[in-house]
């Protein structure tokens, strides 16, 4: 898996994507509308309180791509988790990444 970030300063300055080895691809555009609050993490667990997050969309972009190379989306699991487990904004979504060593 690849993870490319926004660039500022290009058209692309809201644009954030994540790319596996099977060309599937989860990418959101971030741009604001008003006020809104963005974000992206990988995290090893979901909590019921909170996640305890590996890597952020502050993280350095080649320690994201190392740790995530050997990774892949699992097509067939999605979550919503909206107001649900502790979080406190709407509109949160997970997919899960699996890769050879994982159950």
């Amino acid at each position: 898996m690849k993870y490319f970030p926004s660039i500022s300063g290009t058209i692309y300055s809201s644009k954030v994507n994540f790319v596996d080895e099977n060309n599937v691809l989860v990418g959101y555009d971030f741009a604001a509308s008003c006020c809104e609050s963005f974000g992206w993490y990988i995290t090893s667990k979901v909590k019921e309180n909170g996640d305890e997050s590996l890597f952020t969309d502050s993280s350095d972009i080649n320690a994201i791509n190392i740790s995530l190379k050997d990774w892949v989306f699992d097509t067939e699991f999605f979550e919503d988790l909206s107001k649900n487990k502790g979080y406190e904004y709407d509109c949160i979504v997970a997919f899960r990444l699996v890769n050879e060593d994982s159950e």
